[in-house]
Order: structure tokens, then sequence, then C-alpha cells
């Protein structure tokens, strides 16, 4: 009986656990340039890749739109031919259901928004989505708007209109994948006996 209860005890920790999923946002853009430190670049293919928990998901309604943002736990870039580099200011993934786009920003600055798929106007950010290759639109990197940091420097990409493709993947929190293995087990042996 002593084990039966503690089997149920395990597996309600990992339903509670399970639902404290992160989630993985990928940007992928062509054709940026710019510059990061002292390291000029010049139409390279670059990817924005930021991890934020599901559970801190928020709903916004501003200026007549409506969505879903959240503040993210790690941001980098990569950008072909000069490296990855982690973002060293906090950046915030949003989707605006109501114009249909993604947007990626910094201290309240859009950076990066991705547009054009129906399947953003319904989206919550809570899910799993894509590939979806859709327009994109690089704004407001340099002055006079608050420099973007990261581990190689100061990044200032150029205005543009790189093509996109966005995804966003669940990634499961280890611990529930563990409680769940030692609840098995609980009832594997209970069941034995």
């Amino acid at each position: 009986m002593r084990k039966i209860l503690l089997t149920s005890i395990l597996l309600i920790i990992a339903s509670t656990v399970s639902r404290a999923d992160q989630i993985q946002f990928v940007m992928t853009g062509s054709s940026g340039s710019g510059k990061i430190g002292s390291t000029t670049f010049s139409n390279e293919d670059f990817t924005i890749t930021s991890i934020a928990d599901t559970a801190n998901i928020q709903t916004f309604a501003e200026g007549g739109s409506t969505g879903y943002n959240v503040v993210d736990n790690s941001s980098s870039i990569t950008i072909d031919t000069v490296g990855t580099f982690q973002f060293t200011s906090q950046s915030v993934t949003a989707v605006n259901n109501t114009s249909s786009e993604v947007i990626y920003s910094q201290m309240n600055v859009a950076l990066w928004e991705t547009f054009g798929s129906s399947a953003y106007s319904s989206w919550n950010l809570g899910t799993s989505i894509g590939p979806i290759h859709t327009g994109g639109l690089l704004e407001q990197w340099g002055p006079p708007n608050p420099s973007v940091a990261t581990t190689g420097g100061t990044l200032v990409f150029n205005a543009g209109d790189p093509s996109t493709t966005f995804t966003a993947t669940i990634v499961p929190e280890p611990a529930a994948f563990v409680l769940l293995a030692l609840a098995s087990a609980g009832l594997l042996l209970g069941h034995r006996r």
C-alpha cells in the first residue's frame, strides 16, 4: 500500500513538472549585413535561438493588437563565417495574433519580425510550430536605439528584409523524464510483489 501511495505521488509530481516545459524559438534569416564588435559581415545567413519557459507566457492587448509574449531565459545569434554569440541583454519573443507576426525584441525595441503566415493568428507561443517560411524585417539595430550587447561585442544589423524561417519546439524538462521513470519503476516493483 505504501509503494502504491509513493508511486501515485511521484506520478502527480511528474505530471506537474512536465507542465513547466521549455520552448525553443529559432529564427533563421538570409543575407544579413552589419557589424559585431569590430567584425563587419555582409550578406551572411544568421540564426537567432531563444529558450523560454512556457509557464512564463503572458497575454497582451495593446494598440488594438492582441497576442502573447515571454521573456527568454537565454538567447544567442549565429552568423555564418563569423561565429556564435550569446546576447547579454534580456530578450522577449512575442506573437501578435492580430497582425500575424512573431517579434524578437530587446529593451522594448523590436529587432526582427517574421510575418505573413496565418498560423501566427491563433498561436499562443506554448506549442510547437513550423518550420514556417515567410518574409522578415530587420529593424532598429543601431543608434539612436539601445545597443544590442553580445559576448562578441555590440551587434548592429543594417536594416533589411531577409527571407525568414521560424520554428518553435517544445523541449520537455529533463526532471519530468526522471520522475516518470522512477514512477514507472515503482509501479513495476509493486506489480512484481
